[in-house]
């Protein structure tokens, strides 16, 4: 049997589901091909860009390419360039620590000597098991185990208020944001500027965060508008935003 691996894109997905005829074998047979989710693969690609996003940001990276590509003299950020963190001393939070994305960049984080701290939906049970990878090659096995990975996490669940109570004693003491969490009722806007009640007002659970952290977005781009974003920046709760996905897409082209 031909096994089909769908893209992450969840627009790109329907798409493909809504072709029609699905080749099939004769009546009553399944058909040729399985359609497949591929999860697995996208976990040690992510960890690497969430790593890469925040060497960068912490060493200046963008703000001297842009200086190098103006031509104008780089000795007024050389000072800030030349201090930075290291890799192992962030606190990383993952939210969607559980998911196996989430698992994977949360095990390589932990390699390099960072402390990591995780989010989930749901409260783990005492005991249960931590989902497991459809694939795993020799290096991925030569990592921490997730469960050993994380130095604390906590469960989002609760009323409205308790979840965002939660959420920003989460946030509040973090140098590195992730978000992996996919796109459901609960997770809508939990990043952004959510409606409260009908009314105009608006929730801003970054605006507790060190002004120092960085976000980065690789789960889905509705956890979080790009209004937002620019808000946090602006008012200076977080000081770099990496998003590798966003509300409408694909972008539109202005």
């Amino acid at each position: 049997m031909v096994a089909v691996l769908l893209a992450r894109s969840a627009s790109w997905i329907n798409k493909f589901l809504k072709m029609s005829p699905l080749p099939h074998g004769p009546t009553g047979t399944h058909p040729k091909f399985a359609v497949t989710r591929g999860a697995s693969l996208f976990g040690p690609v992510m960890a690497e860009y969430i790593i890469g996003a925040t060497i960068a940001t912490h060493r200046h990276i963008y703000q001297l390419k842009q200086i190098q590509s103006t031509g104008a003299s780089p000795f007024g950020i050389v000072e800030k360039a030349s201090t930075f963190p290291l890799v192992s001393q962030p606190r990383v939070g993952i939210l969607g620590e559980t998911g196996t994305i989430g698992q994977d960049i949360t095990r390589r984080i932990y390699a390099l000597g960072a402390t990591v701290v995780g989010a989930g939906r749901k409260e783990r049970k005492e005991g249960e098991k931590w989902r497991q990878r459809q694939v795993e090659s020799e290096w991925d096995k030569r990592l921490p185990k997730a469960s050993d990975s994380f130095s604390s996490f906590i469960s989002l669940e609760g009323d409205d208020a308790q979840h965002q109570n939660k959420l920003r004693a989460f946030l509040k003491d973090l140098d590195v944001i992730v978000n992996v969490l996919p796109s459901t009722s609960e997770t809508h806007y939990l990043l952004g500027w959510r409606q409260i009640d009908g009314t105009d007002g608006f929730t801003e659970p970054l605006s507790v965060c060190k002004p120092s952290s960085i976000l980065v977005n690789v789960g889905r781009g509705i956890v979080i508008c790009e209004a937002a974003v620019s808000s946090a920046l602006n008012k200076g709760f977080i000081r770099h935003a990496n998003l590798d996905v966003f509300e409408e897409e694909p972008l539109p082209p202005t």
